[in-house]
């Protein structure tokens, strides 16, 4: 328990040094990536790494991409209040549903990562009609209100 705490603590301080010390946010070098360009389908968007502390390891999400039927949209679990990095991480340390997972437009999730400099990568995901429709579907319940906080365990 007293290494765990000691951990925890490290962490902290860790990121207060990384939020004083962070670089001015710069506009992203090239284009807006386009994640529904190509066949309608389920997508696996990666960001890659960034410089916060919290984008060390980069990032993933789930969009969907539809011909004309559904609406376009990103699923990204991992959204959390960052503009209170010490009420998060207290939340985050204690275990409590400190994080939420969040459906926004592609091109509204895809400007936020490339606004902070991080690479992106789109892969079709190769599933068949039905498993779309069971990924969307829960995709859909995993955003209800009482589905959609989690608490996510980055470390043990």
């Amino acid at each position: 328990m007293t290494r765990r705490i000691a951990t925890l603590v490290c962490a902290l301080l860790v990121m207060l040094t990384a939020c004083k010390a962070q670089q001015p946010r710069h506009r992203p070098s090239g284009p807006i990536v386009d994640v529904c360009e190509g066949k309608p389908g389920v997508k696996l968007v990666t960001m890659g790494v960034g410089s916060l502390i919290w984008e060390r390891h980069g990032h993933i999400a789930l969009c969907t991409c539809g011909d004309g039927g559904r609406r376009d949209a990103c699923y990204n679990y991992g959204i959390g209040d960052f503009a209170k990095p010490l009420d998060m991480g207290w939340g985050f340390l204690r275990g409590e549903n400190s994080f939420w997972v969040g459906k926004m437009s592609p091109v509204q999730m895809i400007a936020v990562y490339q606004l902070a400099d991080r690479t992106v990568w789109v892969q079709d995901l190769p599933l068949t009609p039905e498993q779309e429709t069971k990924v969307i579907t829960k995709l859909e319940s995993d955003i209800l209100e009482e589905n959609k906080h989690y608490s996510y365990d980055h470390f043990w």
